[in-house]
């Protein structure tokens, strides 16, 4: 019996996006950021503490909103305005809606494990983000470990996607990338 087999198939839309190369030192970024961020007119209050895009609080991060930054202002001078002396690259980033989830075998312990890398006091890498699934957060309900969860691994890659494809929604192979509903 044939059997007929049908697909969807999603175009993938991307846009270059300018990111932090990983492999340079704290230091290197650190100057290539303060370079953005002064000499190249980038406004960086925005991941100033306080700011919308102060978390997740790493150099990778803000690197990436700064470099990002100064290659959409001055983009018409191509991948030149996305070297920062070799610290940062362009990336194909998807444009498409995705999101992190953690898979439906996920145990409650492991979502509370990365509940506590991304939200815990103190060492969380999301910081003052997890206060929206505090109480009285704007996504504390439904108030549950799994949506909770879902919400951090969610924000986590939002922030990593472009400049971590692959590692930004693992979690130690518990979480997956699924479109949008």
């Amino acid at each position: 019996m044939l059997a007929l087999l049908s697909a969807t198939i999603l175009a993938v839309n991307t846009t270059l996006v300018c990111v932090a190369d990983r492999s340079k030192s704290p230091d290197v970024l650190g100057g290539a950021l303060s370079y953005a961020c002064s000499t190249g007119g980038v406004d960086c209050a925005p991941i100033n503490k306080g700011g919308a895009e102060f978390y997740p609080n790493t150099i990778y991060a803000h690197c990436d909103y700064a470099f990002n930054q100064y290659y959409v202002a001055h983009e018409s001078g191509g991948s030149a305005s996305c070297s920062f002396n070799g610290a940062a690259y362009l990336v194909n980033c998807t444009t498409n809606c995705v999101q992190c989830v953690n898979k439906q075998s996920t145990t409650d312990q492991q979502m509370l494990n990365t509940l506590g890398y991304l939200c815990g006091p103190g060492v969380g890498q999301l910081g003052e983000l997890c206060t929206a699934i505090q109480p009285g957060g704007a996504a504390f309900f439904p108030n549950t470990t799994r949506d909770h969860a879902n919400w951090a691994v969610n924000t986590y890659y939002q922030v990593y996607r472009c400049a971590q494809p692959k590692s930004a929604c693992n979690f130690s192979g518990t979480a997956e990338i699924e479109p949008c509903m």
